[in-house]
């Protein structure tokens, strides 16, 4: 089984850009990709749907390009150190080599990266990054610029270790100094040819003497040049040892410079987790703290509908209240109406008639007391009289309704109605 690409940093974000990574994960392109299972199913569609490797799909705001979740999907699968190598050598597709080198720039070991980088910062095939409407560029120049700048269009790619980002610059350097140097050498070479071919039958043939001059002396010098070589030998052997210890010093530098990075690049990773975990906390707080106060807000809004409620039904019983002594009111006034009506339907008479009459012995009293009536003189008076006498002895005409106070009033012959 082949040996898994070493996997840097964060092991669950690829440690790509927060941003970035979330939504890569909401995709609804990158939740399909589940039913690959292999390596290989990923790269067929690597093969037939990359057609750039922008991060984001160019006019849809903060949606993942097909690429980078491509990209994602590689990194759940950890790659293995032969796979990678065919990404990188793919002859069917540049974006398929993109993204194998991008899934070096976002997850291997910073220390690999020159290894892995530098055999291909020459290569001539053209590639266009943002798709087919954008500028081409050198393969090599695309690759040279993941491995120097921190920013990939419109995300940032995992920053480097300052001592592994100066040793690649000097890498860098290096090889440009070299090509500028073989180029100057170069322009020299086609003067000088013809020449080389003329003196190159010279030197052979000076060779062949020198071998046979070389074999007759080795016998006389074999002696010593061993005395002469035991020294050379000692010296030899001694800078030999002297170039290990300092490569091995190197080495040992070097081991300490990597361990002393990992232990810085660990602890600002933990450094950075703590940063987020009190982030989320405090993120937990406030929403905790928001939930409070809607909680407050609606015990308030229900507190005053309460008070509302209440008001409403104390104004209904003052309501009530107010009606029920309308009530009484009108309770009271119906016998006082009907009592003013009846005393308004009663005609004079029968108010008379109603009203209490005095004692006839009182009467008499007040007749005999009042002064002597005077006696009827004209004639008109007299007949009067004696037609009242006639009704009144009875006979046959018609009866009054008069009581007999008003008879004997009139038969004294007072005047009174």
């Amino acid at each position: 089984m082949s040996e898994k690409v070493v996997v840097w940093g964060n092991q669950t974000t690829m440690n790509m850009e927060n941003v970035l990574q979330l939504n890569i994960q909401a995709s609804p392109y990158f939740k399909g990709l589940f039913e690959y299972k292999t390596y290989h199913e990923v790269l067929q569609e690597i093969y037939t749907e990359v057609r750039s490797v922008d991060p984001w799909i160019l006019g849809a705001a903060k949606t993942p390009s097909t690429a980078f979740c491509l990209l994602f999907k590689l990194f759940t699968l950890r790659l293995t150190v032969k796979q990678l190598q065919g990404m990188l050598d793919s002859t069917r597709s540049v974006y398929a080599r993109a993204l194998g080198f991008l899934y070096l720039r976002y997850s291997t070991t910073p220390k690999d990266l020159w290894e892995w980088f530098e055999p291909y910062l020459d290569d001539e095939q053209m590639i266009q990054p943002r798709g087919p409407t954008s500028k081409a560029v050198p393969f090599g120049r695309f690759i040279l610029q993941l491995l120097t700048e921190l920013k990939y269009y419109e995300t940032i790619l995992p920053r480097i270790p300052v001592p592994i980002a100066r040793e690649i610059e000097k890498n860098i350097k290096e090889r440009k100094d070299q090509a500028s140097a073989a180029l100057k050498g170069g322009s020299g070479r086609d003067s000088s040819e013809r020449e080389y071919d003329r003196d190159r039958s010279d030197r052979d043939r000076d060779r062949s003497s020198r071998a046979d001059d070389r074999a007759d002396d080795r016998q006389r010098s074999s002696r010593t040049d061993e005395r002469r070589d035991k020294p050379r030998d000692r010296d030899e052997r001694r800078s030999r040892s002297t170039s290990r210890e300092r490569r091995r010093d190197r080495d040992d530098k070097r081991d300490r410079d990597r361990d002393a990075d990992r232990s810085r690049d660990r602890d600002r990773e933990k450094e950075r987790d703590k940063e987020r975990d009190r982030e989320r906390e405090k993120d937990r707080d406030r929403d905790r703290d928001r939930e409070r106060e809607k909680d407050r807000e609606r015990e308030r809004d229900r507190e005053r509908e309460r008070d509302k409620e209440r008001e409403r039904e104390r104004e209904r019983e003052r309501e009530k209240e107010r009606q029920r002594d309308k009530d009484r009111e009108r309770d009271k006034e119906r016998p006082r109406d009907k009592d003013r009506r009846d005393a308004e339907r009663e005609t004079p008479a029968k108010r008379r008639s109603r009203s209490p009459s005095p004692p006839r012995e009182t009467k008499k009293a007040t007749v005999s007391s009042s002064s002597e009536p005077s006696l009827p003189t004209t004639a008109a008076e007299k007949d009067y009289i004696r037609k009242l006498y006639t009704s009144s002895s009875g006979g046959s005409g018609p009866s009054t309704s008069k009581d007999s106070s008003s008879e004997e009033t009139i038969i004294l012959g007072a005047r009174r109605r």
